[in-house]
């Protein structure tokens, strides 16, 4: 085994990785980059997605997109934003200049852990395997591959049914005036961590590339992306645990090494397995589109009961929401700088990233420019508020008890700041809030926006009068939308009534249940309906349960349900938007509740062959065991038994295969083909995420027939 020996390790040579090993080289560290690819750059070289969406300026970012500007000159032609292939070139004079040592074809198998601390990793590679010891080690891998080696506990998609971020396939063109162009569309649901899937995904990815309604830029693809558009993977949990909470108040932290810019960029419509505050945040206050960030603070670098390691990548210490608006490719150079930093930092001082004296650390930054000097000092201002952050009077947390900011708020509502006042005033203490609110409510004029926003307002804390208010909207079928509904992602007023009523569990609305899953045809307005018949089931009484039964029943029955859900980007229908496995799922926990078997829907969904099927599946059927139907909670171990879920019972796994193939190159693929039509079990194992690499990765643009009729 070959061994070697540093002072910073970094996994990982990505958008955030790549940053991370350059900072550390100019703060004076010997450094080992480590990358499964054999391309630096990530997401903007490899994943097609070569343009900024939102995320913050500062730190070396800008010295080296005026490097990768200098390269893609060369390159010729126009580009939306910035060149790929330029940044890659730029990226790999720019680590071979600065000393980094880069070794591509490199995937961490291991960790070694001593006392828990890390002291390096065991990585395979053509040549076999490869040890590197190191003082300090980032995991820059994106999905925490190193933290969850090293035992870091994580968490992997959202709460109720454990789906992470849909993932994108980007396919590249050149318009009508030359501009090289990329089609960001997403392809479905996949686990990064899971090799079966991921495999998948690409498939699937590729195949929805091209789709039955062809348009010109479909027909004349100039290439598909390597790398498939991960948005999220493993969330490792570190010292402090950043939310959207701390985003949406501007939460300020002694230890803040970074600032981040975006919204809250969720490609999901099916809000209703959300969280309480995205439900809130968007389908309620209409705020999708609302700019949020703020300070990230050190402590999210460090994984918790782990040392000698930082996570310097996406899968940082944040919650399923936060990290939807953490994750831009600007804020992610960034985090790649504070890790490399605080790394060469830690190495320099002889001390563990841990007990790094965050102050030196933050004077670093400051001179490179991550941090400004105001960004320690400056006062809270939260950017979604009335009149806007620059307003005389901010509006912070500590403020939200005081009766004037709570007049204010209120007198916000019905215009066109009343989502967020809505937000702020779901926050604030209920007895000021109801008291105030009440008398405005009455006052109202019926079916006007004023009238909708005081209801919720009351509501959300539980009063009669705005549950009165809701229930009216659910009846009416109120179908005046919140805000946009495909670009700000807003709810028609009943479905917010509904989830306002779901959230304090208000029967105000039960009778117009049945009715309801009657009618609802739109797939994310039907889990809205199905997740309050959850919040209420057990407050109903025998005949108005066996009529909900009975309408369950019918709708179950429908052939077309779910086949309306759209992925974001998406121009047509497949077989991966489709939404029927969630409702069918929360469907059985509804008929559980009631007295009926809904056990046995999951149990066929634990068996799907889909992952995101099968993990929602299986916390379905925790919540249905401890009669807790319709909690976002679960326990950790239920949480670790979903994210590691074994393969359907009969699904195929390496042990029972009749024929593995080593090497996905044309002979591989044409071997594998011949085995399999000879009715062999074949596994194709392949190291890149490209079959046929002489053609599609070496860009050869012949066939040797030959060769090919050999395999």
């Amino acid at each position: 085994m070959e061994r070697m020996h540093t002072e910073v390790l970094v996994a990982g040579g990505g958008t955030a990785g790549m940053i991370a090993a350059l900072a550390a080289a100019e703060e004076g560290a010997g450094v080992i980059l480590l990358e499964q690819d054999h391309a630096l750059g990530g997401t903007g070289t490899r994943a097609g997605i070569h343009h900024y969406y939102h995320g913050s300026g500062g730190g070396m970012q800008e010295q080296v997109d005026r490097f990768v500007r200098e390269r893609q000159a060369r390159l010729g032609g126009k580009v939306r934003g910035f060149h790929p292939e330029g940044r890659r070139a730029a990226l790999t004079e720019l680590a071979e200049e600065a000393g980094v040592v880069v070794r591509g074809g490199a995937i961490v198998a291991e960790v070694r852990v001593v006392d828990g601390r890390v002291t390096g990793v065991v990585a395979e590679t053509e040549e076999g395997p490869l040890e590197i010891e190191a003082r300090v080690v980032i995991d820059a891998t994106g999905d925490g591959d190193v933290a969850a080696l090293a035992g870091a506990a994580y968490t992997l998609g959202r709460e109720r049914d454990g789906a992470l971020h849909t993932y994108s396939y980007i396919p590249r063109y050149v318009d009508e005036h030359g501009v090289l162009r990329y089609v960001n569309f997403d392809a479905g649901w996949t686990d990064p961590t899971d090799v079966r899937e991921f495999s998948r995904a690409h498939r699937d990815g590729r195949r929805y590339a091209w789709l039955p309604d062809e348009d010109a830029r479909s027909r004349h693809y100039l290439d598909l992306s390597p790398m498939i558009g991960i948005r999220e993977g493993r969330l490792i949990e570190g010292d402090y645990r950043l939310t959207h909470a701390d985003f949406a108040f501007d939460r300020r932290f002694p230890d803040v090494v970074l600032t981040c810019l975006s919204h809250y960029d969720n490609h999901a419509f099916d809000y209703a397995n959300e969280s309480d505050s995205a439900q809130l945040w968007v389908s309620i206050c209409g705020l999708f589109k609302q700019p949020i960030g703020g300070d990230v603070p050190y402590r999210c670098f460090l994984p918790r009961s782990v040392d000698g390691l930082l996570v310097g990548c996406r899968a940082l210490s944040v919650d399923h929401d936060a990290g939807i608006a953490l994750r831009m490719q600007r804020d992610m150079y960034k985090v790649g700088e504070v890790a490399g930093v605080a790394a060469a930092l830690s190495v320099r001082l002889g001390v563990m990233p841990r007990t790094l004296n965050v102050t030196r650390l933050q004077e670093r930054l400051v001179a490179r420019g991550v941090l400004a000097t105001d960004n320690l000092t400056r006062a809270s201002r939260p950017r979604a508020v009335p009149g806007g952050r620059k307003r005389d009077q901010p509006l912070t947390e500590p403020t939200l008890g005081d009766p004037e900011r709570i007049a204010e708020l209120i007198e916000a509502l019905g215009g066109p700041d009343s989502g967020a006042a809505l937000w702020w005033l779901a926050h604030a203490p209920a007895e000021p809030v109801c008291g105030a609110t009440a008398a405005e409510c009455a006052a109202a004029e019926p079916g006007s926006r004023r009238r909708r926003a005081l209801g919720l307002a009351l509501a959300l804390h539980g009063h009669a009068d705005g549950l009165a208010v809701c229930a009216d909207l659910v009846r009416r079928r109120d179908d005046e939308l919140t805000a946009d509904r495909r670009y700000n992602k807003g709810a028609p007023y009943w479905v917010a009534a509904l989830i306002a009523m779901t959230r304090v569990r208000s029967a105000a609305a039960a009778s117009e249940l049945p009715t309801l899953l009657a009618e609802t045809v739109v797939s994310t307005d039907l889990l809205y309906v199905l997740r309050y018949g959850l919040a209420i089931a057990t407050q109903l009484d025998s005949e108005a349960q066996a009529s909900l039964r009975s309408a369950l029943g019918a709708m179950l029955a429908r052939p077309e349900l779910g086949e309306d859900y759209r992925l974001w980007g998406e121009h047509t229908s497949t077989a991966a938007s489709s939404l029927r496995w969630s409702l069918e799922l929360t469907a059985g926990e509804l008929l559980q509740v009631l007295g009926v078997d809904g056990e046995a829907i999951a149990a066929r969904y634990v068996r799907d062959p889909r992952r995101h099927a099968r993990r929602a599946a299986s916390l379905s059927l925790a919540r249905m065991q401890r009669h807790v139907v319709g909690e976002a909670e679960r326990h950790a171990a239920e949480r670790h038994d979903a994210n590691h879920a074994a393969a359907p019972d009969g699904a195929p796994c390496l042990a029972h295969y009749d024929t593995i193939v080593v090497g996905g190159g044309v002979t591989g693929c044409a071997a594998a083909a011949a085995l399999a039509r000879g009715g062999g079990r074949v596994a194709l194992v392949e190291r890149g995420a490209m079959l046929g690499w002489e053609l599609t990765r070496a860009r050869r643009m012949f066939v040797d027939l030959p060769a090919l009729a050999s395999g």
